[in-house]
């Protein structure tokens, strides 16, 4: 009967041993799986930063756009003011002034619409 415990004892270690190989498989599966999650947490939070990075590169580029369209007017401004001046027997600075107003209140109007 003693060999038979013994045996039977050393079958009760094998399985004790298996069930904690693999409870040890179990957690290095999940650490492994955590890891993948942790990876891909911090990649979509690297993505979101290039989507704002990526908007923000575009709200710059029409600030630029608006800012040379501005530029545009003056100089269309100008150009006015210089025919209106050099066609006119004596200047029509009603008119110029008017016109001035009237591109102002465009411009008032563009940056003021949020």
């Amino acid at each position: 009967m003693t060999i038979q415990k013994a045996v039977w004892r050393e079958e009760i270690k094998m399985r004790i041993q298996e069930a904690v190989w693999r409870e040890e498989i179990k957690m290095r599966i999940q650490e492994e799986v955590w890891r993948e999650e942790i990876k891909m947490r911090i990649q979509e939070a690297v993505w979101r930063e290039e989507i704002k990075m990526r908007i923000q590169e575009a709200v710059w580029r029409e600030e630029i756009k608006m800012r040379i369209q501005e530029e545009v007017w003056r100089e269309e401004i100008k150009m006015r003011m210089q025919e209106a001046s050099s066609t006119a027997s004596k200047p029509n600075y009603t008119f110029a002034f008017f016109w001035v107003a009237s591109v102002k209140v465009i411009i008032l109007r563009r940056y003021t619409v949020d």
